[in-house]
């Protein structure tokens, strides 16, 4: 049946992204519902699996809101797919509640510098040139981790420009983001390592298996943040939030122009990071006293 859907989804004029992260996201929870229920045909699920779901996927799997609504929105689509085909019995989306998930506009809790130089100091102490690589790209281009696992050698201009390009398969907008110093010596680093290894159409990020994938980014990130007592804060998001805090609170970039590194359709998204929070607030205050 996801075949099936798949079908439906292409037919619907979905792009490939799209409908290749649905695969994935459906196909791990059938699995995991296997091996709760023993369920081979994947037609007898309830509301109440797809409510353990996500909350394994919240609180097992520790993946950030963001992450949980988008793997829950492939499930529940599918549900739908399998309710309008007479296959599941029952509407069973209709009483399934989501996780909240922070408000666009809120103003993103942002990890402070003094923990993201513990976690900086841990991943340098590991001494993998590559996981130093992929974490100073993160932290000095805001990158989504989707665009990160989609680059390519060929799209690194380290010789005079000095930049990287990144596609957006989805949106069609593609951009270039120039490299920092620490960003450039930490890619240039793990290139060395990695000489005639690389051929037309490869990805950058190798592991031992072949290209990394998301997910193995993601392990990868959380296995340094566990050694240093932060695997709760850490994440591709967290790190993305944390550039974007930095770009546009304390180096006062121009909100196009930061939109435009974050790859931002909507202004908005990145007018959020200019917004004051609570403890900018209640600092503010407290330096309305005459003493302070």
């Amino acid at each position: 049946m996801i075949k099936d859907y798949m079908a439906f989804l292409i037919s619907k004029g979905k792009k490939s992204n799209t409908v290749k992260a649905y695969k994935i996201n459906i196909e791990k929870f059938m699995i995991w519902l296997k091996e709760r229920n023993a369920e081979s045909e994947g037609t007898g699920f309830t509301t109440e699996d797809l409510q353990k779901y996500q909350d394994y996927l919240l609180n097992t799997k520790k993946y950030a809101a963001s992450g949980v609504l988008q793997r829950m929105n492939a499930v529940v689509s599918y549900c739908k797919y399998l309710y309008m085909k007479r296959i599941l019995p029952m509407d069973i989306v209709r009483d399934f509640e989501f996780h909240r998930v922070q408000n666009k506009f809120d103003v993103p809790e942002v990890i402070n510098n003094s923990e993201m130089s513990k976690y900086r100091n841990e991943i340098y102490k590991g001494g993998n040139l590559r996981d130093i690589a992929i974490f100073e790209l993160f932290l000095n281009t805001g990158i989504r981790a989707s665009e990160l696992i989609a680059l390519e050698k060929t799209d690194l201009e380290m010789s005079e420009e000095k930049l990287i390009f990144i596609r957006d398969e989805n949106d069609g907008l593609n951009r270039r983001i120039p490299l920092n110093s620490e960003a450039r010596k930490a890619l240039q680093a793990y290139l060395n390592t990695r000489q005639m290894k690389y051929h037309a159409g490869q990805k950058l990020w190798l592991g031992q298996r072949g290209p990394l994938t998301q997910d193995g980014i993601n392990k990868m990130l959380k296995r340094y943040a566990e050694r240093c007592d932060l695997a709760e804060k850490i994440s591709p998001n967290a790190i993305r939030h944390y550039f974007a805090s930095k770009l546009i609170r304390e180096k006062k970039l121009d909100l196009v122009l930061a939109a435009n590194v974050l790859g931002h359709t909507n202004i908005n998204s990145t007018r959020k990071y200019s917004q004051p929070r609570l403890e900018d607030i209640a600092q503010a205050l407290e330096d309305l006293h005459p003493g302070a």
